[in-house]
């Protein structure tokens, strides 16, 4: 694309972002500060963003913890600046719900232009149609999480409820920066020690010759994610590592596996929306599940099963 037309379009998003401040806040100058420190700040982790997805794709980039970053850096400044209450709570998440959107779609771009250069196609239409990508799907996706907030609850402690681990997060920091909440200090310090030693125990390994490896990142996740969701992630890791080892053979280019694995977490979250639409149109119409443990544990079962026969299951003659 010609840089004119990149730039007539980022001082469009730039001027769209600072209306959208202004109405929330409610505050010219602070709109035109927070615009200035989103801006910068993701233009930083937007670099970031973009590499991490060349070294391990967009799936494994760390957006949340680059956006509690962000958030930090906004709360920081308003801090600073001596602003507080509910202003100060606004600001400081609009700038990281646009730094988080910012380095997700960094990521997804980066890799869809790879993925262009490999089969030859043509930048440029590729890059309008990659804005047309971020405009169109603008329209659904406030509809989409209003839609699951008000069938399950998004972020709350109702049964069934969608837990949101990471937009809790987010709210319990900036309520302990700028409302009445208190940040518990020593879980953080806790935290800040396991991650010091991890730091150590992974240099000692790696100066010992050890192929095992702490990772920082996979403990972290496990430790703020609920346990509904880290049981699934250790059984899918487990049920890797064996069928992999099956298979060494297979490229990842090759490997169903991924494929279906992949079309379990999009299956999933289209599942969920098209069932909220009922729950939302007309309460109590669909069944009560809540007490068919038995039933979701042979379920998940199953799906187990369909996994490792997938993955184990020959390549197919014209795969190479």
């Amino acid at each position: 694309m010609p840089l004119p037309a990149l730039a007539t379009i980022f001082l469009l998003a730039t001027l769209g972002t600072l209306a959208f401040y202004d109405s929330v806040l409610g505050r010219p100058e602070l709109a035109v500060l927070m615009t200035v420190v989103m801006v910068v700040v993701a233009f930083l982790f937007v670099a970031v963003a973009t590499y991490i997805a060349g070294l391990v794709g967009s799936s494994n980039s760390p957006v949340s913890g680059m956006t509690i970053c962000g958030l930090l850096v906004a709360s920081g400044i308003l801090m600073a600046l001596g602003i507080r209450g509910q202003s100060a709570i606004l600001a400081s998440l609009s700038v990281a719900g646009v730094v988080c959107c910012a380095t997700c779609t960094a990521g997804d771009i980066a890799q869809d232009l790879k993925t262009g250069l490999l089969v030859r196609a043509t930048p440029a239409k590729q890059q309008w149609m990659e804005i047309v990508g971020v405009i169109v799907p603008a329209f659904f996706l406030a509809p989409a999480l209003s839609l699951l907030h008000h069938a399950y609850g998004i972020g709350t402690d109702a049964p069934g409820a969608l837990r949101a681990p990471q937009a809790v997060l987010f709210a319990s920091l900036v309520s302990g920066f700028f409302g009445d909440a208190g940040l518990p200090w020593g879980m953080v310090g806790i935290g800040i020690g396991i991650g010091i030693g991890l730091l150590v125990i992974n240099w000692i390994l790696a100066r010992s010759g050890v192929r095992f490896r702490a990772h920082i990142m996979p403990v972290a996740v496990g430790i703020y994610l609920p346990v509904s969701l880290d049981v699934p992630i250790l059984l899918g890791g487990i049920l890797l590592y064996f069928t992999h080892r099956k298979r060494t053979s297979v490229g990842a280019a090759h490997d169903s596996g991924v494929l279906f694995g992949s079309g379990l977490i999009a299956g999933e979250a289209v599942m969920g929306i098209l069932l909220a639409i009922p729950m939302c149109l007309k309460p109590g119409l669909l069944p009560d599940l809540s007490g068919g443990a038995p039933l979701s544990l042979g379920l998940f079962v199953l799906l187990l099963a369909g996994y490792a026969v997938v993955t184990l299951r020959p390549p197919r003659p014209d795969a190479s």
